[in-house]
């Protein structure tokens, strides 16, 4: 019922989203098989990932322009390859990477669905009193950079919603900082 509902006050908000996407918490990504909480991992996954981009695309098969854009937040490692240190977090991405397949080949839904993993940062995950200390002057020089990096990102996700050099339906798309500029990388 809280779908539905959610779905009516979207409708009332707007008839039509041009571009819809999806971004998960993606920092807890350690674990090990054969520990016992490792069920208690996966099921924190399926809640805070798995579940969310399922509900993103229901959304969108309801609201997505004929020619909308539909965007997940994917991690490449597990793209590319076996992570045997993050099982949990693997499956989901993995079934992140089905739902991109799924949403990406559907006739009846004309969406260009595209996982994307956002620029990797050098931060530490350790957010104690001391390293946010540290970090204030730094974060302070680093905010017009990126806040650069943020506009360009919004500027190419808006020329695709609008149907401009759009990555393929189903592709992975990594975003690469080259010198000043950041480009979309198809995977």
């Amino acid at each position: 019922m809280q779908v539905e509902e959610l779905l009516v006050k979207l409708t009332n908000f707007s008839k039509h989203f041009e571009c819809m996407i999806c971004l998960n918490d993606l920092t807890e990504k350690t674990g090990d098989i054969s520990d016992p909480k490792i069920f208690e991992q996966f099921e924190k996954h399926q809640q805070n990932i798995v579940l969310p981009n399922i509900l993103t695309s229901y959304l969108a098969s309801h609201l997505l322009t004929d020619n909308g854009v539909l965007m997940y937040q994917g991690d490449q490692q597990c793209f590319e390859q076996a992570t045997p240190n993050m099982p949990s977090f693997s499956i989901a991405m993995n079934q992140l990477n089905q739902l991109n397949l799924i949403m990406g080949e559907r006739e009846d839904l004309h969406v260009d669905s595209v996982p994307f993993t956002l620029l990797d940062r050098d931060q530490s995950k350790d957010l104690n009193d001391e390293i946010i200390e540290q970090n204030v002057e730094k974060n302070k020089r680093n905010f017009e950079e990126n806040q650069k990096e943020i506009d360009q990102l919004v500027q190419m996700i808006r020329s695709w919603s609008e149907g401009q050099s759009r990555p393929m339906a189903g592709s992975y798309v990594k975003f690469e900082k080259i010198g000043e500029k950041i480009y979309p990388k198809c995977v």
